[in-house]
């Protein structure tokens, strides 16, 4: 095992703030669901947080359900900046609209659908956004091994998820072999003038999973500079907070039990920030019997077995969600190995194993309450110092300058 791994009796977790969401001065809310159709785990985390909201109504926040297409949002404005609502609400729509068609890889329009059809002969312009997108997918897959990869998604299709036949046997070592050739960072190209291309006739793209993550940076930064100050957005299994319900609380959100559906194994606190729940088991496929997860190593082109679930809190939603991806692959053992390149983020991990265990680093302990029958099974994971220096990032707000990619041959 991991030296880095040290176990525990406690976990010295505080209590988070008693902040939640409920409706009130007369709000209109308009009803929905949060969901992507075929993600019946994320329906079921989206229930619970809403079993919660209507389960605490003393706090003084405004809450709705902002839906666009297939995707939906749920946002909560503190009363102090309630005035400001529909701006929250009008933004976040836009985004929602915005980010699916631009970075939807099954939207046949988007720049990602695009660059998959055409990237490989020849360069593509792209929106800022998309471009901004895969600069940072760019830096996460870097800065986290490769564990993280947008490029994946030719192993995806072939396991039967983004939109792959589900096969009936296990991909033979061939053709598992074929398509991590055009995975890793190596086969997109990003250029200074917003083009991207894709360098191996095998590479294709999918920024999927971190839509929504983006979405909620982007829809949280406009709204902040807009001068609303205290509000919260979650999409999907990603959310981003600025300020807090009230005075000396925070916001808060459910935390899913990995292995039982519509349970929780206790709350999340966060004030300002992103924060994203990866769970293995969000879309599954079953093949001889066998049920996997839609976590794909990119270093071996197998699904994830080993880790049920991971939690990051960071600056951002994107760079959480990027983190916790990235965690499901390197499992609870080797976190620390990329922890200290991802600043100022801090993580929970459960591996998939009877009975539960609980893997955290010392800094989330303040953000999670845990329900009484699992804080004994808490145990820490010690990082050291950042191997190398890491530049912070705002996955909304960042101004470094793209460095100019090597042309592929051709080009």
């Amino acid at each position: 095992m991991n030296r880095s791994l040290q176990r525990g009796a406690g976990c010295g977790i505080i209590n988070p703030m008693s902040a939640f969401i409920s409706i009130r001065g007369g709000t209109a809310v308009r009803p929905g669901v949060a969901r992507r159709v075929a993600w019946a785990s994320t329906l079921a985390v989206f229930a619970l947080l809403v079993a919660s909201a209507c389960q605490r109504k003393t706090q003084q926040t405004v809450e709705s359900v902002v839906k666009a297409g297939n995707r939906a949002a749920v946002i909560r404005v503190a009363a102090q900046n309630a005035q400001l609502f529909g701006t929250v609400y009008e933004i976040t729509q836009r985004m929602l609209n915005r980010t699916e068609n631009q970075l939807d890889a099954h939207q046949p329009g988007s720049d990602i659908a695009q660059l998959n059809r055409i990237g490989n002969s020849a360069r593509i312009q792209v929106s800022y956004e998309t471009f901004r997108l895969l600069d940072l997918a760019q830096q996460y897959s870097v800065l986290s091994g490769g564990a993280f990869d947008c490029s994946v998604a030719p192993l995806s299709y072939l396991w039967g998820f983004e939109g792959g036949p589900g096969p009936t046997n296990i991909p033979s070592a061939d053709a598992i072999q074929a398509a991590l050739l055009g995975v890793g960072a190596r086969n997109v190209s990003l250029f200074d003038n917003t083009s991207a291309a894709l360098t191996h006739t095998q590479a294709r793209i999918s920024v999927d999973s971190l839509i929504d993550a983006y979405a909620a940076d982007m829809s949280l930064v406009e709204a902040r500079d807009r001068t609303v100050a205290n509000m919260s957005i979650q999409i999907g299994n990603n959310m981003r907070a600025i300020g807090a319900p009230n005075s000396g609380t925070a916001w808060e959100w459910a935390l899913p039990d990995p292995f039982a559906t519509n349970a929780t194994m206790g709350t999340i606190s966060l004030n300002t920030g992103g924060l994203s729940i990866v769970l293995l088991r969000d879309k599954t496929v079953q093949i001889g019997g066998r049920i996997y997860g839609h976590v794909i190593n990119p270093h071996t082109g197998m699904p994830v077995t080993e880790t049920a679930m991971a939690v990051v809190a960071g600056p951002s939603a994107t760079k959480s969600c990027a983190l916790a991806q990235a965690l499901i692959v390197t499992g609870a053992e080797d976190a620390a190995t990329i922890l200290p390149r991802f600043a100022k983020c801090s993580a929970l991990i459960i591996p998939d194993k009877q009975p539960p265990e609980i893997w955290m680093t010392r800094d989330f302990a303040p953000h999670v309450k845990l329900n009484g029958a699992v804080q004994q099974s808490v145990h820490f994971i010690e990082i050291g110092l950042a191997a190398q220096p890491v530049k912070d990032d705002d996955a909304a707000n960042a101004t470094n300058a793209i460095p100019a990619s090597t042309p592929p041959a051709g080009k």
